[in-house]
């Protein structure tokens, strides 16, 4: 009977040596590889350099690899199996898998992260024309913000001419002064979107640190220059 018994033990030490990771260590590493992921996501998106979130994202990427190792070992330990040719490659097996899961969620944070902005269809975040910020309004808005602010800079532009006693206003109009508020405002709108999108991520990422400025440029009609034409 005895010999008998340790013929069985044997064999159920057997199977246990070869026997697959159990499902508890599976479920561990998904919801390792879901956590990386969403790292990745909220580094790419939070941080103001697309560069430095870049070297964040790969270095999450590494840590969770790191983790998988160790994770691996320590069922190994906790099994008591001995390490065996077979099962060294089953952990190599595991770790390609896991490595290959793992980029797979990663890249999928990070396509979510840069659609967001490239498909975003407002003026970016931190873009000025003078002193309006326009940062996440449509172009009609920003066109009527910046209008309406144009306007006020323009009637307080004036001059008076006194001849014989009687004084004359003479308004932004009369002088022949316009601006490209206009043509600024669509420069604002455009900003992040007429390069590479490699170019355009790191432009609307830089907006978070450094906001673009458009100045409006006022100039005056030629016809306008000589105040005897007006006179």
């Amino acid at each position: 009977m005895s010999r008998e018994r340790r013929n069985l033990n044997n064999k159920s030490t057997n199977n246990t040596s070869t026997r697959p990771f159990p499902v508890v260590y599976w479920l561990i590493n998904i919801v390792l590889i879901a956590l990386v992921s969403a790292a990745v996501y909220f580094a790419i998106d939070r941080m103001n350099s697309f560069r430095l979130a870049m070297i964040v994202s790969l270095g999450l990427v590494v840590l969770g690899i790191v983790l998988h190792i160790v994770l691996s070992f320590a069922q190994k330990q906790y099994s008591k199996n001995p390490f065996k040719d077979k099962q060294a490659g089953l952990l190599f097996t595991n770790l390609l898998i896991f490595i290959c899961v793992l980029l797979v969620g990663s890249f999928v944070s990070y396509s979510m992260v840069t659609n967001k902005y490239l498909n975003y269809d407002k003026i970016y975040q931190g873009v000025y024309v003078d002193e309006c910020d326009l940062s996440n309004l449509t172009y009609d808005e920003a066109k009527e913000v910046v209008i309406n602010y144009d306007r006020d800079k323009l009637a307080a532009i004036s001059q008076s001419i006194t001849i014989d006693s009687e004084t004359t206003v003479y308004t932004a109009e009369d002088l022949g002064i316009y601006s490209d508020a206009e043509a600024k405002t669509q420069e604002a709108f455009n900003y992040g979107r007429t390069s590479s999108n490699f170019e355009r991520i790191n432009e609307i990422f830089e907006l978070k640190s450094n906001p673009k400025v458009f100045n409006i440029e006022y100039q005056q009609n030629a016809d306008y220059a000589d105040l005897s034409l007006i006179v």
